[in-house]
């Protein structure tokens, strides 16, 4: 409420241009022209649609690599330095990059959110996966655990996990992607 408060005082009293935020008496008259206009519902489902498909391929491309990395040691020989790696590169310095190589059409926004979705997903999994040591693997065999009770109890705390921080990310990486548009016709 005192965020609010603030934004009303800020833009009210011209402490911030209203070109760079808009006051918030703004932002409600613009919701309710295009709900009345029936465009907000439109222009939500889109958004939505982005941020669900990129985060059911991240979280798919991200359990995958976890499986490859974690179940053998060739694949954490191939896999886990390299992620490791790319996942301290910021992904929002990844946008220019993206452009160029896939355009600005709808395809750029899904991967940014896919790949932003990717790394929590397989480090927390993959955390996960190696806490459970093959030690522990006879221990849980020997109390009548098996490998299913096994997974519930150790790595599906990891991926979800994972899965929080990378629904977080989703829409953060989703409102700088969508920032991505094709300029008008008579800008080129």
């Amino acid at each position: 409420m005192l965020l609010v408060a603030l934004w009303f005082v800020a833009t009210g009293l011209g402490w911030v241009d209203t070109r760079t935020l808009a006051s918030p008496q703004a932002v409600l008259d613009a919701a309710q022209r295009l709900t009345e206009a029936g465009q907000l519902q439109d222009y939500l489902l889109i958004s939505l649609k982005r941020a669900m498909t990129g985060l059911v391929i991240g979280v798919g491309v991200g359990v995958v690599l976890t499986l490859v990395a974690g179940l053998s040691r060739a694949g954490e020989f191939l896999l886990d330095a390299n992620l490791q790696m790319l996942r301290s590169m910021p992904i929002l310095a990844l946008v220019p990059l993206a452009i160029v190589w896939f355009g600005i059409d709808e395809e750029v926004k899904i991967l940014l959110v896919s790949l932003a979705v990717m790394f929590p997903i397989y480090l927390n999994t993959h955390a996960a996966v190696r806490r459970v040591a093959s030690r522990f693997v006879d221990l849980a065999a020997t109390v009548g655990l098996g490998r299913l009770a096994l997974v519930r109890r150790v790595v599906l705390p990891g991926f979800f996990t994972g899965l929080r921080f990378s629904v977080a990310i989703t829409w953060l990486v989703l409102v700088v992607s969508e920032q991505i548009t094709p300029l008008p016709a008579s800008a080129t």
